[in-house]
C-alpha cells in the first residue's frame, strides 16, 4: 500500500480517504464519523449491488459520497468540492497535467466514452463470477 507524504494534513489522501471517510470503513464507522447520511441510494451494476451514502453541505449541495460496492466496507469515496485538496494542492478541477506533475506514476483513462478516471498503482475491483 502506498502512503503519501503530508497525508495527515490533507483533506484528500489518494488511495486512502476524502473528508475523513476512509476506504474500507464500515457503514457504522462512516455514520460515526460523518453522522446519518442526507440520502442513501441503492442500485446495481455489472459488478453487483451497491449502496451510496450522500452527505450534503448547508445549502444542499453534495459534498462527499461513500460507496459500498458488493462489499460491506467503503470501496469508493468521491467529492465535487474544490476546497478539498491533497497535500500537493490537487483539487476537483485541477488540470490533468497538474495531476501528472504531482504524481509521476499516474495513469488516466476514459471509460464508457465519458468518465475520465486517474489512479496510481494497480487499479482493481471485485472479481466477476463466470
Amino acid at each position: 500500500m502506498l502512503i503519501w507524504a503530508g497525508a495527515a494534513s490533507a483533506l484528500i489522501v489518494p488511495k486512502e480517504s476524502i473528508a475523513g471517510i476512509e476506504l474500507r470503513m464500515t457503514r457504522a464507522e462512516v455514520k460515526e464519523k460523518k453522522g446519518q447520511p442526507d440520502r442513501i441510494v441503492h442500485g446495481s451494476n455489472d459488478l453487483g449491488p451497491w449502496t451510496e451514502f450522500i452527505y450534503r453541505n448547508a445549502v444542499g449541495k453534495v459534498k462527499v459520497k461513500a460507496t459500498f460496492q458488493v462489499d460491506p466496507n467503503v470501496t469508493w469515496v468521491s467529492t465535487n468540492r474544490k476546497g478539498q485538496k491533497t497535500a500537493e494542492g490537487i483539487h476537483v478541477g485541477s488540470p490533468e497535467s497538474a495531476l501528472h506533475d504531482a504524481y509521476p506514476r499516474l495513469h488516466c483513462a476514459t471509460f464508457g466514452g465519458v468518465f475520465r478516471h486517474c489512479w496510481t498503482g494497480h487499479m482493481s475491483g471485485p472479481k466477476l463470477a463466470g
